[in-house]
């Protein structure tokens, strides 16, 4: 199984777009993988999936040169989605499970043999898993009639698209996810406040208490390179104590300060401070 992300990216200047972009590439790329997973007991040969955020665009534009088997999906308040899956995509899964089975005399929108949409409701199904794994917050997904696909946007809306390129040997089609874009924004809302209440914070509070090894030194005595070469043990090397120590944790100076005594321990006494972490 091969899942892989290509990411072409959202229209410039877009302010719907620059909201839903960072959240649509993480959903992309889950709802790739849990599809595959679905569709790996189904195919002899590897899969490959590609998603890809595909942009922002006219809920009729994207409705427009269709004929799909359709899903909708609604994830409390917060998420609506449409899922569309290749019809072609679909009939050839089950031709390679079952053999002729997905033959249909009319084909139409919303309308296919019984194991064609049993297949394509398990990959949209299988999408919207991917969407509840990722925020567990809105609750799990309530798939709604197929009406509702056709009342999910006005024509003239903005939705944002995701695209799953899906091919296996020589069968090959998509899926087809649309948002809402203001939803998108909420779900990477609540994510980012998750994260400030939890996840930052304790990682804040491990970072703080990690400990450094801190040094001062107290002399730094300059010898001639004649001197050096002829050290021997029992030498007495003179040192002058500088008025000011540095303080230094790895190679960072972080203060000067003066040579003090606490407890009867040597200690330094801050004088400046020179940086920070």
């Amino acid at each position: 199984m091969n899942v892989s992300q290509h990411v072409n990216p959202l229209v410039k200047g877009d302010a719907e777009a620059n909201r839903a972009d960072a959240v649509m590439i993480r959903i992309a790329s889950q709802m790739a993988i849990s599809v595959a997973r679905t569709m790996s007991d189904l195919c002899g040969d590897p899969i490959t999936i590609t998603a890809e955020p595909t942009g922002i665009i006219a809920f009729e534009e994207w409705r427009s040169d269709r004929s799909l088997w359709e899903a909708s999906y609604q994830f409390g308040a917060k998420l609506a989605m449409v899922v569309a899956v290749n019809d072609g995509l679909a009939d050839a899964m089950v031709e390679r499970r079952f053999g002729g089975t997905s033959q249909t005399i009319e084909r139409t929108p919303f309308r296919a043999c019984r194991a064609t949409a049993q297949l394509a409701g398990q990959f949209s199904d299988s999408v919207a898993s991917a969407i509840t794994q990722m925020f567990p917050s809105i609750g799990r997904a309530e798939i709604l009639p197929a009406i509702a696909v056709q009342q999910f946007a006005r024509a003239s809306d903005r939705i944002a698209t995701i695209a799953l390129w899906v091919t296996s040997g020589a069968i090959s089609g998509k899926i087809d996810i649309a948002f809402a874009p203001e939803r998108v924004a909420r779900l990477r809302d609540d994510g980012v406040a998750k994260v400030t209440s939890s996840w930052a914070i304790d990682l804040r509070d491990s970072v703080l208490a990690a400990r450094l090894p801190v040094r001062v030194v107290l002399a730094r005595p300059e010898l001639s390179i004649s001197t050096l070469s002829r050290l021997a043990v029992g030498d007495v090397v003179p040192i002058a104590k500088p008025a000011l120590v540095p303080m230094l944790a790895g190679a960072l100076r972080l203060a000067t300060g003066t040579i003090d005594d606490r407890d009867g321990h040597v200690a330094i006494r801050i004088e400046h401070m020179e940086s920070s972490i």
